[in-house]
C-alpha cells in the first residue's frame, strides 16, 4: 500500500562493489574462513544451520529494511592512505550491538597490519613478486554493508596496496577481502549455507555455479591450478540486494587469481525458491531494534541474468538498432509481447520521419522481475535534429495477467489524489506548465514498480530546443 506523495526525480544509481573476506576475535564459535580471525570452525554438520529452519520453495517479495544507524568513520591520513570503516547503533541488545561493533573495529585493525606491509597475504607467488627494500605504496581500507534486512548485516571490507617503480616501469600492488555476515538477533557469524533452505544441497549450488562460470565465460580470469574438489561451509561470501557473492582468493588454492580475489554471483531470485536469507533470521514478533522499520525493498533478480536479442540494420538512411533483454525465467507469452513491441521501418517509426528526418532509432525492450510482478519496459531513442526519447511500462502478474494501477493499492485506497498531487508537484519542480499538465490524465501514465517506490512516466516534452524526453516522478 501507497501512503505517502513524496515524490522524488527518477534517478537510477548502481553501486559498483569490491569483494572481501571475514574476521572476528570475539565472537560465538561460528564459521569463518579468514585465517587472522580466531572464529572456530563448525565441526558437526548439523550445527552449521542457525536461526529458524526454512523450507523450499520460499517466495522473496520484498526485504524489510533493518533500522540501524550506520555511522562512517574516516582515518584517513593523507592522499596516499585513506582509510574508513563504520559501526552501527539502534538494536535493543547493547551486548549484541558491542559485539557486532567490536568484530568491525577487529577486522579493520587487521586489515591495517596488511596495508602498512606487517602482514603479506599468501597468494601463489607474491613474495617473490614483491619489491626489495623500501617500497614508496598507496594504500586504502573501507568498510561498508552491503545486505541491511531482515535482521541480516552483510559487510564487506576490501584493503589495498599499490605501488609503481618507474625505474624498472613495474608495478607491484595487491587486495585483501574480508567479509561479515551476521545475525543481528544475537551477533552471531552465519555460513554460506544459511543463505539456503534447509532442504538443498547449498555447497552443490555455488560449486555448480563456480565451475559454470569458469567454463562458460572464456574471458573470465580464474584458471584452475589443481583439481576443483568444491567449496566448504567456510566459503567467503557476502550478500548484496539482488546477489550472493562467492569470494575466491588465497584460501581457494586450486585457482590461480593472481594476487586479487574473483567473485561468482549468484542471484537471490530464485524461481525454485531455495533462498532462505530472508526468512531464517526475521521474526516480526521480535522486536530487536529500537525503531520500528517501515520500508520495504522490491527483490529483483540482477540485470545480467537476461538473454540479449540484438538486430542492426539500415534503411533508407536510417540506422536501427534493436536489442531485447528476456529474462531467462520469461513466461512465453510475455516473450511474444515484447516481440510484438519491436519498431520497424514501415510501422512504429515511420511517424517520427514528418516532423524531422531521422538518422537513427534505437529500441531498447526490456523484461524484469520485480517483486510478484513481471514489467515490460520499451525505450525508443530517435535521433532527428538532437534527440527524442519515448519510454512506455506494462506490468503483469508472474501467471502473465496484465496489472492495472487499481491492482497496486488496498480497496478503498484514494490513490487517484496521491498520484495527481505527486504529479502536480513533478510539474512544480521541473518548472512546467499547468497547461501541460491538464493534458496528462492517470490513464495515458506508464507506471511500473521499482525496489523502493512507484515510478511513473509521462508523455514526451521538449525540454530545449531538439530535445525531448518523458517526464518521471516517483511516489515511495
Amino acid at each position: 500500500m501507497l501512503k505517502s506523495g513524496k515524490v522524488t526525480a527518477c534517478i537510477l544509481m548502481v553501486l559498483l562493489l569490491f569483494a572481501c573476506e571475514t574476521k572476528n576475535t570475539e565472537l560465538p564459535k561460528t564459521p569463518n574462513p579468514t585465517p587472522v580471525i580466531d572464529v572456530p570452525t563448525l565441526e558437526e554438520p548439523e550445527q552449521i544451520l542457525l536461526g529458524m529452519a526454512v523450507f523450499s520453495p520460499v517466495e522473496i517479495p520484498y526485504f524489510i529494511n533493518n533500522p540501524l544507524e550506520i555511522k562512517e568513520i574516516d582515518e584517513t591520513e593523507s592522499n596516499k592512505h585513506t582509510k574508513q570503516y563504520f559501526q552501527i547503533s539502534g538494536l535493543v541488545d547493547k551486548t549484541v550491538e558491542n559485539r557486532i561493533n567490536h568484530a568491525i573495529k577487529s577486522l579493520y585493525e587487521e586489515l591495517q597490519l596488511y596495508t602498512t606491509l606487517q602482514k603479506i597475504p599468501p597468494y601463489r607467488g607474491i613474495a617473490r613478486a614483491m619489491p626489495e627494500g623500501e617500497l614508496n605504496y598507496d594504500s586504502s581500507i573501507s568498510m561498508w554493508p552491503t545486505f541491511n534486512s531482515n535482521n541480516v548485516l552483510s559487510v564487506l571490507a576490501h584493503g589495498s596496496v599499490y605501488s609503481t617503480q618507474p625505474a624498472l616501469q613495474t608495478s607491484f600492488d595487491f587486495t585483501v577481502c574480508e567479509t561479515l555476515n551476521f545475525d543481528l538477533n544475537t551477533g552471531t557469524l552465519f555460513s554460506l549455507e544459511n543463505v539456503f533452505t534447509n532442504d538443498v544441497n547449498s555447497l552443490e549450488i555455488v560449486n555448480t555455479a563456480v565451475l559454470n562460470k569458469i567454463n562458460e565465460e572464456p574471458m573470465f580470469s580464474i584458471t584452475l591450478a589443481a583439481p576443483f574438489t568444491g567449496i566448504s561451509h567456510e566459503q567467503k561470501f557476502y550478500v548484496t540486494n539482488t546477489e550472493l557473492h562467492i569470494v575466491l582468493d588465497y584460501n581457494n588454492p586450486e585457482f590461480n587469481i593472481g594476487f586479487h580475489q574473483e567473485i561468482v554471483s549468484l542471484p537471490l531470485y530464485s524461481t525454485e525458491g531455495q533462498i532462505a536469507i530472508a526468512a531464517r533470521f526475521y521474526n516480526k514478533d521480535n522486536a530487536i531494534f529500537i525503531n520500528k522499520s517501515a520500508e520495504k525493498r522490491l527483490l529483483s533478480p540482477p540485470f545480467l541474468n537476461k538473454s540479449l536479442e540484438r538486430d542492426s540494420y539500415q534503411s533508407d538512411g536510417i540506422e536501427w538498432s534493436i536489442s531485447l533483454y528476456i529474462p531467462e525465467d520469461m513466461p512465453v507469452q510475455l516473450t511474444e509481447v515484447m516481440k510484438q513491441m519491436r519498431v520497424d521501418k514501415d510501422g512504429s517509426g515511420a511517424y517520427l520521419a514528418q516532423k524531422d528526418p531521422i538518422n537513427s532509432i534505437e529500441q531498447k525492450l526490456r523484461g524484469d522481475f520485480i517483486g510478484r510482478y513481471i514489467t515490460i519496459s520499451n525505450d525508443l531513442f530517435v535521433e532527428q535534429r538532437n534527440g527524442r526519447w519515448e519510454r512506455t511500462v506494462h506490468v503483469y502478474t508472474r501467471a502473465g495477467e496484465p496489472v492495472t494501477l487499481k491492482d497496486l493499492f488496498i480497496p478503498g485506497y484514494d490513490y487517484v489524489s496521491l498520484i495527481e498531487d505527486s504529479l502536480a508537484q513533478a510539474f512544480i519542480d521541473h518548472g512546467l506548465e499547468n497547461t501541460e499538465k491538464a493534458m496528462i490524465t492517470i490513464a495515458n501514465l506508464s507506471f511500473e514498480p521499482t525496489d523502493t517506490h512507484l515510478s511513473f512516466t509521462t508523455k514526451t516534452y521538449e525540454w530545449s530546443v531538439g530535445v525531448e524526453h518523458p517526464l518521471n516522478f516517483q511516489i515511495p
